[in-house]
């Protein structure tokens, strides 16, 4: 479930950029399909992560008509 994902942010050792991301092992945990031996495979997440988005803002939405229902 995506809200049990916990983004963190850290520092390269090879070049001190900062980066965001997530612990591989946390998110195996969760989604183990996105966890290789590579690491993490970011671009394979999106679909999952966009999905999120749409049940988020169509929640938003509904409760907002609710909302305005109420008022009129």
């Amino acid at each position: 479930m995506v809200t049990q994902l916990n983004p963190v942010s850290y520092i390269r050792k090879d070049d001190n950029r900062k980066e965001y991301g997530f612990i591989a092992e946390e998110l195996q945990l969760i989604y183990p399909e996105f966890v290789g031996g590579e690491g993490i495979n970011y671009p394979k997440m999106v679909s999952i992560l966009v999905s999120s988005i749409k049940e988020l803002t169509q929640k938003v939405e509904d409760q907002q008509k609710q909302i305005d229902e109420i008022i009129v």
